[in-house]
């Protein structure tokens, strides 16, 4: 985690110095490789270190922090200079850099190595400086997910990176994965994620052609606030009860948003900008509060130990390039459909996936990985 840190400096400072369009194309892709290479180890870290009862929320938190770290800085673009922005972000990763070197290593990475004894220091750390006896029955349990994961001594090198994408034809590996990338589809299209670059003009069609500035940092801080409210709830509503509760309701509004569009252009309504406003809010709210979020907390819990790292990063550069493909897509698709039977569209996909969720999701809230992995086996 602190070499992936790295890029995301200089990703920065290249933004600060740029002075021609290569040089911003450049940065924007190094600080994309920085989000891609922080998605594995951090989740996988997360996962590994916390316990069952607290894994939903720490994770969450991660999510929280990055929506903070949204309406952050458009809040600090909307007062200062892009540059003076680019170099306060530059700040971050050396902070994360710092704070990082000063936990210890994931216990279960630990055990995999054969180190057990420094595993159960890295316990006794994580679990608020306590004695070895304090943890010993969680550690006796992280022994016994070890062994049955096996994940002993330098099981991670052998075979190099064939071997470990071969863990993909594994039950437990590929039936966690196939519902990660339909999660992740199916979030990224009820919470509009294809038309986030384009929603001025969505603003505009829908007869809300001013103060659009403002209303990004309004969705943006309902974001912050809902990826708040995961963190509050997640433990004690469970991750299954979030997706059904806000997919319904994200697929519902954009039903709405769709039926609404359709007949204001028809001229059956007047021009009433509250309506897609608050439809709009709903879904950015709601969305952040469960199914965008979510799918994130899952590849921190789903994936077995030998895998976990491999695992969790194919997953997170996946959901980046689904986002690239519908995105470049959004304006063909809107062309064809029409903005009313594209929001229709979204919302039959969040149907579609609310059925399905129903059927296969489970709940990983207060379970153990142990009782996670033998669920997908």
């Amino acid at each position: 985690m602190i070499l992936t840190n790295i890029p995301g400096v200089i990703g920065w400072i290249l933004l600060y110095y740029a002075q021609s369009a290569t040089i911003l194309c450049v940065s924007i892709i190094i600080m994309g490789f920085n989000v891609g290479f922080n998605f594995g180890p951090t989740y996988s870290y997360i996962g590994e270190m916390t316990e069952p009862r607290l894994r939903g929320i720490m994770a969450s938190l991660l999510s929280m922090a990055v929506m903070t770290g949204s309406l952050l800085t458009f809040a600090l673009g909307s007062m200062l200079h892009w540059r003076t922005v680019a170099l306060v972000n530059a700040c971050c990763p050396i902070i994360c850099i710092c704070l990082i070197a000063a936990i210890p290593e994931s216990p279960i990475w630990l055990m995999a190595k054969g180190k057990n004894d420094e595993a159960e220091k890295a316990i006794c750390w994580l679990r608020g400086w306590v004695e070895p006896e304090t943890v010993k029955h969680e550690f006796l349990e992280l022994i016994r997910y070890n062994e049955r994961s096996k994940t002993q001594v330098d099981a991670d090198s052998e075979g190099g990176l064939l071997k470990k994408l071969a863990y993909f034809k594994d039950p437990s590996v590929y039936r966690p994965f196939k519902l990660l990338m339909i999660y992740f589809f199916v979030a990224f299209i009820v919470c509009i994620i294809p038309g986030r670059p384009y929603i001025g003009k969505i603003l505009t069609e829908v007869g809300v052609p001013t103060n659009q500035g403002l209303y990004l940092i309004i969705f943006a801080a309902l974001q912050g606030i809902g990826s708040v409210v995961l963190m509050v709830v997640v433990n004690r509503l469970g991750k299954r009860f979030l997706t059904l509760l806000t997919l319904s309701i994200n697929s519902i509004m954009l039903l709405l948003f769709g039926v609404y569009t359709l007949v204001l252009k028809n001229n059956f309504v007047s021009s009433t900008p509250w309506i897609p406003l608050t439809i709009l809010c709903i879904i950015y709210f709601s969305g952040s509060c469960g199914v965008l979020s979510i799918p994130y907390l899952l590849t921190s819990e789903v994936f077995p130990n030998n895998c976990r790292g491999i695992a969790t990063g194919v997953c997170g550069g996946l959901s980046n390039i689904i986002i690239f493909i519908i995105t470049a897509m959004y304006l063909f698709v809107e062309n064809v459909l029409t903005l009313e039977y594209t929001m229709i569209l979204y919302g039959l996909v969040g149907i579609f996936g609310l059925i399905y969720f129903y059927l296969y999701l489970p709940e990983t809230e207060n379970q153990t990985l142990l009782e996670i992995e033998e669920h997908f086996t």
